[in-house]
C-alpha cells in the first residue's frame, strides 16, 4: 500500500508546504491510520514524502511515532517504510527517533526507500549487528539466521537474535513461504 502524504494533506485542506504541528500530525495520523485499517496484517505500507522538505519534530512525534508504534501491534502488523525524505527531514525523524527511544525505553526505527545520511536505508537506533543484517538483507534475498551467519560468518545465535529485534520493531520481514524461511527487507 502507499500513501502519498501529499494527497492526504491536501484532502484535509493542509496547504503548507512543510509538515509544522502538533494538530497537523493528529490529522495526517488519523487519516493515514483510516487507511491503514485496510491493509492486510504484515504488508508494506510505504509513506510518500514527494513535495515536502521540511517536518518538524512535534509533527513527527503524532505523526510518524504513532504510525510506528501501531506497526508494532501484534494483533495487526504492517511494516511502514518511508520514500523521499530529504536530508533535513532525516535529521529531525532521526532526532525525534533518538529522544523517544531514550525517554521511553523502547527502540524504533523506520526503513527508508533511499539511502538517508550516511547510515543506511534506515532511520533510529540500531547496533553494529543490526545496521549490517539491514545492508546485508537490502541486497541479499530471502536468507535464514544459518545462511546469514555462514556469509557473515557471525555467530548464528547472535544474528538470529538481532533479527529478531529488528522485526520486533517491523524493520525486517519474516517469509513463511513454502520453499524457503528467512529473513527478508521491508
Amino acid at each position: 500500500m502507499e500513501i502519498i502524504v501529499g494527497k492526504i494533506a491536501h484532502q484535509l485542506r493542509i496547504s503548507q508546504t512543510d509538515l509544522l504541528t502538533r494538530p497537523v500530525g493528529r490529522k495526517l495520523y488519523a487519516k493515514a491510520a483510516s487507511m491503514i485499517a485496510h491493509a492486510r496484517p504484515e504488508e508494506v505500507v510505504v509513506l510518500d514524502f514527494t513535495g515536502y522538505s521540511v517536518i518538524d519534530p512535534s509533527c513527527v512525534d503524532e505523526f510518524l511515532i504513532a504510525l510506528v508504534r501501531d506497526s508494532m501491534k501484534p494483533e495487526k502488523p504492517f511494516f511502514l517504510r518511508l520514500s523521499h525524505i530529504t536530508p533535513t527531514m532525516d535529521m529531525t525523524i532521526q532526532g525525534v527517533f533518538d529522544t523517544y527511544s531514550e525517554f521511553s525505553g523502547m527502540k524504533i526505527g523506520v526503513v527508508t526507500e533511499e539511502l538517508v545520511s550516511r547510515r543506511g536505508y534506515y532511520i533510529g537506533k540500531v547496533t553494529d549487528d543490526e545496521k549490517e543484517l539491514l545492508s546485508y538483507l537490502r541486497i541479499s534475498d530471502t536468507s535464514s539466521p544459518e545462511e546469514i551467519a555462514r556469509r557473515l560468518e557471525r555467530d548464528v545465535d547472535r544474528i538470529y537474535v538481532a533479527l529478531e529485534a529488528l522485526y520486533a520493531r517491523r524493520m525486517v520481514r519474516k517469509e513463511h513461504g513454502t520453499r524457503r524461511k528467512g529473513y527478508t527487507k521491508v
